[in-house]
C-alpha cells in the first residue's frame, strides 16, 4: 500500500510495457497479480497506462506461445469495488487486456460494515456486489462472461485476525 505500482511511477507507455515484460520474463511467470492499492488505485491516467502496457506483454507472450494470466488486486467496500476500483478494471478491459481475475482485499471495512455485521457476511456482500459489478463492466467492454464465467474472475482475501480497522477483526468462524 505505500510502494508505487510501476503504472504510477512511470508514465510512458512504451517504458511501462518494458517494465512489466523484464520482471515476466525474468522470473518466467505464467500469471502476475497486479496489487493496486493507497494512492494507487486513485490514479485514473496510470489505470490507462497499465491496461496499454499489460495488453501489449500478454500480446507479445501469445505470439511466443507463452500466455500471461493477469490478476489485479483492489480493496473493497461491503458495496463492493470502490469508483478508483472500478476504473482500475476498466483499464485493464478497455487496454485489451484479457484479465484472469479481480482479487478483493476483504479487510478494513471500517464504516462500511454494520456495527453488527459479521466480517464473514460483509465479506459475502462485498463479494456479490462486486460480481454484479464486474458483469456490467464487462458488458460495458463488449465482452459476453455468464454469471458462472464472472464467479470463476474473483477470489476473496481476508485479512485473518484483527484488521487495521480496530472494528474489524475477521475470527475462525468468519472462515
Amino acid at each position: 500500500a505505500k510502494n508505487s505500482e510501476p503504472a504510477d511511477a512511470c508514465t510512458d507507455v512504451e517504458a511501462l510495457t518494458e517494465v512489466y515484460a523484464d520482471v515476466v520474463d525474468r522470473y518466467d511467470v505464467s500469471t502476475i497479480d497486479l496489487d493496486v492499492e493507497g494512492r494507487g488505485v486513485s490514479n485514473v491516467d496510470a489505470h490507462v497506462r497499465r491496461g496499454q502496457a499489460i495488453a501489449a506483454v500478454q500480446d507479445a507472450r501469445a505470439d511466443d506461445d507463452r500466455p500471461l494470466a493477469v490478476w489485479i488486486t483492489l480493496p473493497v467496500s461491503t458495496s463492493g469495488l470502490t469508483e478508483d476500483g472500478i476504473a482500475a478494471v476498466r483499464g485493464l478491459l478497455e487496454g485489451g487486456v484479457d484479465l484472469a481475475g479481480v482479487n478483493l482485499m476483504t479487510m478494513n471495512f471500517g464504516a462500511t460494515r454494520d456495527a453488527e455485521q459479521s466480517m464473514a457476511d460483509a465479506t459475502v456482500d462485498a463479494t456479490e456486489a462486486t460480481h454484479r459489478q464486474l458483469r456490467g463492466l464487462y458488458e460495458q467492454a463488449g465482452i459476453r462472461q455468464t454469471r458462472e464465467q464472472v464467479w470463476a474472475k474473483l477470489a476473496v482475501t481476508p485479512m485473518i485476525g484483527q484488521n487495521d480497522d480496530a472494528s474489524d477483526f475477521f475470527t475462525l468462524d468468519d472462515a
